[in-house]
């Protein structure tokens, strides 16, 4: 089976088999040392000067002028990238076949830089396959092919968001490395929107905690490094835990840092979300049809969207992009970045569609809010670690599940939803559940019922 790499800077993905492998931010502090990766995210805000974040989304050979023997050019730094991110693999790339997931905005030249590092690594690789494409085109629904309705795909990256239509047609060529079909899912239109990415608004709400903290307890985070850093760590959490509880209509948010709390308003997060995406939600009003890339839907409760809004999830595009490759077939022209896929001769799943549509078809008063085990009811979006009975009559401190904030993992072994294997964890913010689902962890003999606390 191929191996699929997702260019996304935020986290660059590796798949294999419907896995992911690892995932390393498009980051690199260029020193003495080098450091890419997770690593370099977490020295960003001490090194400012020394941080590069660009490498993916300008992939090019332009001097950049550093006093450093390996690191001419970005085509350097996204090389070295993918050498740490083969370091931290369970296989080589050397001889591995693979197929890239890229953004539509790259440029044709930034393809053929791609295609010349991959082959340096040793890589073979048999595809080039728009993201926004690869992620939807299980979703088509059939009446669509007849209406030739369009798709809007939105992704975001470090430094903008990609807003791709994609659109049913009928074409009886052959007209991408895929097997012949009558129907294809064809990307139509492509927009790229600058400044409206990760970075812009991490840096936009580090000044806005900043100024909290100022105002309620007279620290000031970013009077050091260290402290800056550790304030720039906690952002994406936070705004993970304000989506979250604006579901269950919680109105504040306490964020503690370096000993120092604040209490956090999450209407005027949301607000200032909202505020920040403005460009962005002004050009997805008008679709007939939406799709939020998984790094997006995080913050999907914090911003105002269409109705038939779809929250896409990693395991469905992994899912997806095997199909995809193992049904690619070489190309006399050779590798084509492919812009349409066929969307009927597939066999595709389609039980991740509904469950990743963010509350849709389930009523609020069906919305599960605790989970019930050993007479106790635990919420789901608390934090808690849960015993078995064995181990609690026991004193144990083991633990079988743990709950943070809406993401239910098991410690060892699968997780099941009604008998059948679920994501793992299991992230509530874009597969709700509902009163009566039952969680089973068969390592520990357990089974987990959902229930609703009202008030």
């Amino acid at each position: 089976m191929p191996l699929l790499l997702e260019l996304n800077d935020l986290g660059v993905r590796c798949y294999q088999d419907g896995q992911l492998l690892c995932q390393s931010p498009g980051v690199a502090v260029v020193d003495q040392q080098l450091l890419f990766g997770s690593k370099a995210w977490r020295e960003s805000r001490k090194q400012p000067l020394n941080t590069h974040s660009q490498f993916w989304s300008q992939l090019n050979t332009d001097p950049l002028n550093l006093n450093h023997p390996q690191v001419r050019h970005h085509g350097d730094l996204a090389y070295l990238h993918l050498q740490h991110i083969e370091a931290q693999l369970p296989l080589s790339f050397t001889d591995q076949e693979v197929v890239f997931a890229l953004p539509g905005s790259m440029p044709r030249e930034s393809l053929g830089l791609l295609l010349g590092i991959a082959n340096q690594c040793g890589m073979k690789t048999i595809g080039l396959i728009d993201h926004g494409l690869a992620a939807t085109r299980s979703y088509v629904k059939p009446h669509w092919l007849n209406l030739q309705q369009p798709l809007t795909h939105v992704e975001m990256f470090l430094h903008h968001c990609v807003i791709t239509e994609l659109t049913p047609v009928s074409d009886t060529s052959e007209t991408n490395t895929i097997s012949e079909t009558n129907n294809l899912l064809q990307r139509t239109r492509l927009e790229v929107l600058n400044d409206q990415g990760w970075l812009s608004l991490h840096s936009q709400l580090l000044n806005y905690f900043s100024e909290l903290f100022i105002q309620q307890t007279r620290f000031n985070p970013r009077h050091g490094a260290e402290s800056e850093q550790a304030l720039f760590d906690a952002i994406p959490e936070w705004l993970r835990q304000c989506a979250v509880l604006e579901q269950e209509s919680v109105t504040s948010l306490q964020c503690e840092l370096d000993r120092y709390s604040v209490q956090v308003d999450i209407a005027q997060i949301r607000q200032f979300v909202q505020n920040f995406w403005q460009p962005l939600q002004t050009q997805l009003k008008q679709a007939s049809q939406l799709f939020l890339g998984d790094r997006l839907a995080e913050c999907m409760p914090l911003l105002q969207l269409p109705p038939n809004t779809v929250a896409l999830t990693t395991q469905q595009l992994a899912s997806d992009l095997s199909l995809i490759s193992a049904n690619l077939s070489e190309s006399p022209e050779g590798v084509r970045f492919i812009t349409s896929l066929p969307c009927d001769t597939f066999e595709t799943s389609e039980t991740e569609a509904p469950a990743s549509r963010l509350n849709a078809d389930i009523p609020d008063h069906q919305l599960a809010t605790h989970l019930l085990w050993n007479h106790q009811a635990y919420p789901l979006h608390g934090e808690a670690t849960l015993p078995s009975r064995q181990q609690f009559a026991e004193g144990s401190d083991k633990t079988f599940l743990s709950i943070l904030h809406g993401r239910i993992q098991a410690e060892q072994g699968s997780l099941l939803l009604n008998g059948e294997k679920t994501d793992a964890p299991l992230d509530i913010t874009t597969r709700p559940l509902k009163c009566g689902d039952i969680l089973s962890v068969p390592p520990a003999h357990a089974e987990l019922t959902l229930i609703r606390v009202e008030g």
